[in-house]
């Protein structure tokens, strides 16, 4: 009997723990506890609508794909960080994960008491979930410390406040992103688009706004964008602006810097009107030569202009001002810097 109860015992502490939820848990490394995958899935209205919303004592990273389906498919796992065995079962017995249809929509809610019993302490506890939805819905995010990785198509994606890294790609009409401390990464997006961060990086490539100038913003981190066309509104101060492959179209656009080095590389304008201004600090253009535009360049009283390999002809010259016109000036750009700065225009030949 005696023999029998020590082999019942190391069975017992080497099999995965049980929460009071029923979630086995495993120990990944010191410190760090893991669920077993756990699955929940519902139909999808013809709405579309996706609502994402998390407790703000809940963290961790959410993957979402679009698929062929006429559901959601939720996978998920939490992982809890602590060195006590007994405090990992209670904290994911704390973490509560549902997916279900309400009248605003279909919901996954990530639940947590407040406040968590991590609250305060080194230790917590996350989630880390893909959820697979039909094409072009709509999704709505709340979920203040989650990364998010999304890869449509999708119609809208909406996530107005975040403190997480957001990667997406392939949002057909309507995009609005906002952060702070974590990069924004956007790739094939269309329609009426708005991206803010501050203190770190948005790049982006593939954008189309022919309808609204898409708002593109920065406070102390870099702006990169690549192959875009229609109207932006670029904001930046205290950091890089970097677009290449430009062609500006459909009304007007801007961009303006503070502090902020810009370089532009032109494809094509096509009956636009662009204004590029900038506080003490350069701003370098480069177009093709065949180019239609009408330029004005200014700077500052200690600032140059420089213009080279453009068949440029001049229409107005003063100790700070240049104007030009180039082929039929069927397009517009107004040039300027306050402060100090210079401004380099360079042609790139014929496209």
């Amino acid at each position: 009997m005696f023999r029998f109860r020590i082999v019942l015992i190391l069975i017992l502490l080497c099999s995965p723990l049980l929460s009071a939820w029923g979630d086995e848990l495993t120990s990944l490394e010191e410190g760090r506890f893991a669920t077993n995958l756990n699955h929940l899935r519902t139909t999808v209205s013809s709405r579309k609508r996706i609502i994402i919303n998390s407790a703000v004592n809940l963290k961790g990273k959410i993957t979402v794909r679009a698929e062929n389906i006429a559901e959601a498919i939720l996978e998920y796992r939490k992982i809890i960080k602590t060195t006590s065995q007994s405090e990992a079962i209670d904290f994911a017995a704390a973490i509560n994960i549902t997916l279900d249809k309400s009248p605003s929509g279909t919901r996954l809610l990530l639940q947590a008491p407040n406040p968590a019993p991590w609250t305060g302490t080194t230790r917590d506890g996350l989630v880390e979930a893909t959820l697979r939805l039909p094409e072009d819905c709509r999704i709505e995010i709340d979920a203040l410390y989650f990364d998010f990785d999304i890869v449509g198509p999708f119609r809208s994606l909406v996530n107005k406040s975040s403190l997480g890294r957001l990667v997406v790609k392939n949002i057909t009409e309507r995009l609005e992103l906002g952060t702070s401390n974590r990069d924004i990464f956007a790739e094939q997006i269309t329609g009426a688009i708005s991206i803010s961060t501050a203190h770190a990086d948005i790049r982006i490539n593939d954008l189309v706004s022919d309808k609204t100038a898409a708002q593109i913003k920065n406070d102390k981190g870099n702006i990169f964008i690549e192959n875009a066309s229609g109207m932006l509104d670029v904001q930046n101060s205290y950091g890089k602006i970097r677009l290449e492959e430009m062609i500006f179209r459909g009304g007007n656009s801007r961009i303006m810097g503070q502090y902020s080095p810009i370089r532009l590389k032109l494809a094509n304008m096509e009956k636009g009107y662009l204004t590029v201004s900038n506080n003490n600090s350069d701003i370098e253009i480069l177009m093709p030569d065949s180019i239609s535009v009408k330029c004005l360049l200014s700077v500052g009283p200690e600032g140059e202009i420089s213009v080279e390999r453009l068949p440029a002809i001049p229409t107005y010259v003063s100790s700070n001002s240049l104007g030009f016109i180039s082929a039929e000036g069927t397009s517009r750009a107004d040039i300027s810097i306050a402060g100090d700065g210079n401004i380099y225009l360079k042609g790139t030949g014929a496209e």
